[in-house]
């Protein structure tokens, strides 16, 4: 049995684009789930346009992970072959909007953090990787809106959560450090806490800019950038 889980948070312009691509398969899913997650918006009045077709779950607005592009460099190296946390590490994103899990996968990883507001999948997709076999197909199968609304154009949040996963890494899961390498680790967590810091600077926040800069220094003393930044942002 084939479902199809579609997260929707004041996504009446594009719900029905995405729905009608996906009832449109050559293998139609047996089940398509949409989570309005308290749309205010007229997101109600566009599903109720497909019946039966759409299973509408409503829920108060959570976020992300409570309602729930690989780059060329890395697709010829990685395609039809396991992956683990090493190559989610260097750079390979794992994209759940045309991922095909096995139920007993998502039990395996455990559910998705509500924590997380942007990246939810990033941190799942650790815990996954390390746990269930995962391949990657070479293909173009979906194609990815942007827009203003979209929570992704919070940079500063996502790096925060990148951070907070990465930290999750260090503290919790000895084996997915053992495979990144704690050195690797440790410099792009140093490099994410600095570009908080830089980013912080720029809209005024020192005392932010700060403590962010103090996390980089203490993971990369000797880092000339992350020591330069930190003299910038003062006492």
């Amino acid at each position: 049995m084939v479902s199809v889980v579609i997260p929707s948070f004041n996504a009446g312009r594009w719900i029905a684009a995405s729905l009608d691509s996906v009832l449109a398969q050559t293998r139609p899913p047996d089940e398509v789930i949409v989570v309005d997650d308290g749309s205010t918006d007229d997101t109600a009045d566009v599903l109720a346009r497909y019946g039966e077709r759409v299973r509408v779950v409503r829920a108060s607005h959570g976020g992300l992970a409570a309602a729930r592009l690989v780059p060329r460099s890395c697709a010829a190296s990685v395609a039809g072959r396991r992956l683990g946390v090493g190559d989610l590490f260097t750079g390979f994103p794992a994209y759940y909007q045309a991922a095909l899990l096995a139920r007993a996968a998502l039990v395996a990883a455990g559910p998705f953090d509500p924590a997380y507001r942007i990246h939810p999948d990033h941190d799942h997709a650790f815990r996954l990787f390390a746990r269930c076999r995962v391949l990657y197909l070479d293909r173009v199968v979906f194609t990815y809106r942007r827009h203003d609304d979209s929570i992704t154009a919070d940079h500063l949040g996502a790096r925060r959560e990148l951070a907070h996963t990465l930290e999750r890494l260090r503290r919790d899961d000895p084996a997915a450090v053992a495979a990144i390498g704690p050195i690797r680790l440790e410099a792009a967590l140093a490099r994410h806490y600095a570009r908080i810091g830089r980013t912080l600077m720029r809209r005024g926040d020192r005392e932010a800019a700060r403590e962010a800069l103090d996390r980089a220094m203490r993971l990369r003393p000797l880092h000339p950038g992350h020591r330069w930044r930190r003299w910038l942002a003062g006492r």
